[in-house]
């Protein structure tokens, strides 16, 4: 659970049977990250840091797990072990970018990718590195902060253009995506801006929505996405009705299974956490769960490993909040497939500081 107090971000650690770790930076003696959170991302294994050593020299540590945790003004990379500290923003690029505004990161499989000021970096996990990001992918590009990784690379949308790009962990390149063999719409320099890409599978392909606004009217669109390399990417377009509050809504989220957005909506005695279903129907959204005098601020659908025992599976969406009182944390069941949900929480935690973003280290 990454926080932020007084202008600085640290991390609360829940453990699947409830034991509690407060402000886990702190507790175990490292600085906090100036500024709100942003994300986290934990690497389990094949991480390669080089330290210095007292006497000048370095050392090329290997296979350690590391959380690389971002915060809207700072980046540092802990030893998921002992929460010894490998690297600064200042010593996690090779060249450090002159703008410190990190935006996003994520893993998949052996491969990290970073936003950083618009720009995209990445570390290539098949080869060896340092456990550093490179130099940022070249181009007058600004991408938005939301990305979608496969197996071979990462979807990016280009802000200063309206263009989707892809680019892979080892290529040096904004690669341009295939245009529709059928005619459809192009994937680049289009008349749209984006507000959110939500992710909904990783994989081959990767699979997500994006809710995209047109930039001559006042009309907004969810666009099926389906991201394997360099080939077309848009798998439908849907126009969403003029009444909906969807597309106006500052927290989304979506599910793994059900075609469908969640969203939270303020009203004058708290949030209300609402879903729109992506459907051809008229009466898309409804009201799931009330959170009198709390502000929604973070939604995921999580689930447990693949392969887990039967009692500990599970199929959960998370909702994150923050009121007066401090943050909270409520887990509920999904109800199958569908967008619904158990509306009595089957977890609730709390604690202090003002949350911005939840990770399951499953």
């Amino acid at each position: 659970m990454m926080k932020e107090e007084n202008g600085e971000t640290d991390i609360d650690y829940i453990s699947m049977d409830e034991e509690k770790i407060e402000n886990l930076i702190t507790t175990f003696g490292q600085k906090r990250l100036k500024g709100k959170p942003v994300k986290m991302v934990y690497q389990s294994s094949r991480y390669t840091p080089v330290i210095q050593n007292p006497d000048g020299t370095t050392t090329q540590l290997v296979n350690k797990k590391a959380f690389h945790v971002f915060s809207d003004q700072d980046i540092k990379i802990f030893n998921a072990d002992n929460m010894d500290l490998f690297y600064n923003y200042e010593d996690y690029f090779y060249e450090v970018p002159e703008v410190c505004k990190p935006q996003n990161c994520g893993m998949i499989s052996s491969d990290f990718y970073a936003i950083n000021a618009g720009k995209v970096y990445s570390i290539y996990g098949m080869s060896s590195n340092s456990g550093m990001l490179g130099y940022a992918k070249p181009g007058m590009y600004e991408v938005h902060s939301d990305m979608v990784m496969s197996y071979y690379g990462v979807m990016l949308f280009d802000k200063t253009t309206s263009t989707f790009y892809n680019t892979s962990s080892s290529g040096s390149s904004m690669n341009l995506f295939s245009e529709d063999s059928e005619g459809g719409i192009s994937p680049t320099n289009m008349d749209v801006d984006m507000i959110r890409m939500l992710v909904r599978k990783e994989g081959n392909p990767s699979t997500a929505f994006a809710v995209m606004k047109n930039k001559n009217k006042d009309e907004h669109y969810v666009f099926d996405m389906s991201y394997s390399m360099a080939s077309y990417p848009i798998v439908d377009i849907d126009t969403v009705p003029v009444h909906c509050e969807m597309p106006e809504a500052k927290v989304m989220g979506t599910s793994l299974y059900a075609s469908c957005i969640y969203y939270s909506k303020k009203e004058a005695d708290g949030d209300v956490l609402k879903v729109y279903k992506n459907v051809k129907i008229d009466n898309r959204e409804s009201e799931l769960k009330r959170f009198p005098g709390e502000e929604i601020v973070y939604i995921v659908n999580a689930t447990s490993r693949y392969g887990a025992p039967a009692d500990e599976v599970f199929n959960h969406l998370v909702v994150l909040t923050n009121s007066a009182a401090g943050w909270k944390l409520y887990r509920f069941n999904v109800i199958g497939q569908t967008p619904e949900i158990e509306t009595e929480p089957v977890f609730v935690y709390s604690g202090k500081g003002t949350a911005g973003y939840v990770m399951l280290r499953n």
